[in-house]
């Protein structure tokens, strides 16, 4: 099951829990890697207030994405399937620094 919710904000280590017990033993979600991670600039969304326009500066940020995102879903590791990174637009001068983000 896709989880999109955490698209939109870091995991909440209390709903990952609920989740969790509400499903059976060998179940696994996809859980989407939170935008202010995956997108280089704000839209012109509402959601992001005075940083609408702005360029993210926790774009490909590795240790937010460790601490913030993947730390809360630690406890919850075996029903862990897939993690999906959605990125609006790929081009050249964005993911060359992709590397970066993922290592050697």
């Amino acid at each position: 099951m896709g989880v999109d919710f955490t698209y939109y904000a870091f995991p909440n280590q209390s709903t990952l829990n609920q989740m969790a017990q509400a499903v059976p033993a060998g179940f696994q979600f996809g859980f989407e890697v939170t935008d202010i991670i995956t997108i280089k600039k704000y839209t012109q969304n509402a959601r992001f207030g005075q940083k609408a326009g702005e360029r993210n500066g926790d774009y490909l940020n590795a240790d937010l994405f460790a601490e913030a995102f993947l730390k809360p879903l630690e406890a919850l590791k075996p029903f862990v399937g897939v993690l999906m990174f959605e990125f609006s637009k790929l081009i050249r001068r964005i993911t060359s620094t992709a590397g970066l983000f993922c290592g050697p």
